[in-house]
């Protein structure tokens, strides 16, 4: 399954925290309205500065973004002073979901951070969204962004776990795990046409011959490339184009406990949760007996991702009108498959018949399923479940939507 780096879901997060519907938490509303009126108070943002954070000319641009939801994390340094009952309820909650927000961004844009830093900070995200969508589902985020992003940190836990097994004195960058090659490949075919980016059918399968072995060059001999000016992260504008240069924290991946870095991450959200009086008890509800985890958080067989209510995080401009971005029931239908308009899209009914793993599936305490030969390595307890068969996997998945879970490559 080929998906976007964890930096571009900034833009789904940054699109979601200006809309008017915005983020249900217990029973204040944060949207557009509320961080607007929150960011002006801030010394440091004039209100142009403002404007241009909650109604970009793009609202695909990555660095505008991460400035959104930097500026939302940094409110909560701001005093009180002044501050209605409400305002302070509000404040509260912003400063809950700006710890949520800056610690899935910044595992990605942090170029300092070591893997243990990077993979603490995104169970901390993981916990918290875990826990406030149990409570308000779609109200508090759409079901498909929190799919994605408990997918993705699913996906950079396993790569590290993957790679422990097979070779752990290598590095490991987790924006490597996205389709941050597939986009280096675009801009090689279009660096090879000069002032003329533009190219035909043909030109384009020739580009891509030289493209693909100018990278197996960098890739056989890093040393070599040098890297991009425009890529060196000094500045937010550039957080959108990390490499291995331009990161030095430590990220070989034998330095991390995958289960300490976890429960370090799970117990910083349950310390910023508190501050809004939520207990979310993950001892409790991550019991093998309830069958829910990251991306079943409701319960067993009910996954957040594949849903086919309207995502408002997505730019609605890139939609047909009266478009929701997703297939809808009939084209499901006919392609064999039935989906109904709940919440969230209930797995099929066999789905529920349990298969036992193979005899190359690790069986991890609590019942957290790895699908690899050989032993089971410092897997965090009860993060995610994947399918134990290949009929599994067929039956969680559509013809236009990704496999929610995806085995190791």
């Amino acid at each position: 399954m080929n998906q976007h780096s964890g930096i571009a879901f900034a833009t789904g997060l940054g699109r979601l925290m200006r809309t008017q519907e915005g983020m249900v938490i217990g029973d204040t509303i944060i949207n557009c309205h509320t961080i607007s009126n929150h960011l002006r108070c801030s010394p440091a943002l004039s209100s142009i500065a403002v404007e241009r954070l909650m109604n970009p000319s793009d609202s695909q641009d990555v660095p505008r973004a991460i400035d959104l939801l930097r500026a939302i994390s940094s409110l909560s340094k701001l005093p009180l002073d002044g501050y209605t009952p409400t305002e302070q309820q509000e404040h509260r909650t912003l400063t809950v979901i700006g710890v949520m927000l800056s610690a899935f961004v910044d595992a990605f844009i942090s170029p300092d951070w070591s893997l243990t830093q990077q993979v603490t900070s995104l169970s901390t995200y993981a916990h918290m969204a875990f826990a406030l969508y149990r409570s308000h589902q779609a109200s508090f985020m759409p079901h498909q962004l929190y799919g994605d992003t408990q997918t993705t940190i699913k996906n950079a836990i396993l790569c590290i776990a993957k790679q422990q097994l097979l070779d752990g004195t290598q590095k490991l960058y987790l924006y490597d795990t996205g389709d941050d090659k597939l986009e280096e490949l675009f801009g090689n075919v279009r660096m090879q046409g000069g002032h003329n980016p533009n190219f035909s059918f043909k030109q384009l399968v020739d580009r891509l011959g030289a493209a693909v072995d100018i990278d197996s060059v960098f890739a056989a001999h890093p040393e070599l490339n040098p890297g991009s000016r425009r890529r060196k992260v000094t500045r937010t504008e550039h957080a959108d184009h990390l490499n291995h240069v331009s990161w030095t924290g430590d990220t070989v991946v034998d330095h991390v406990n995958l289960r300490a870095a976890w429960a370090e991450g799970r117990n910083a959200a349950t310390q910023s949760l508190a501050q809004l009086s939520i207990t979310p008890g993950f001892g409790v509800l991550f019991n093998s007996t309830l069958s829910i985890d990251m991306l079943q958080p409701i319960r067993h067989g009910k996954y957040p991702g594949v849903s086919a209510e309207q995502d408002r995080s997505l730019d609605t401009t890139l939609l047909a009108p009266g478009s929701s971005g997703f297939p809808s029931s009939t084209d499901m239908t006919t392609s064999g498959i039935t989906m109904d308009h709940s919440p969230c899209i209930d797995s099929p009914s066999n789905a529920g018949d349990h298969t036992e793993p193979s005899d190359t599936s690790v069986a991890l305490p609590d019942g957290a399923i790895i699908i690899e030969g050989g032993a089971s390595t410092n897997l965090p307890l009860q993060t995610f479940r994947m399918p134990a068969t290949t009929t599994d996997i067929e039956n969680t998945c559509c013809v236009y939507l990704e496999v929610i879970f995806e085995l190791f490559p």
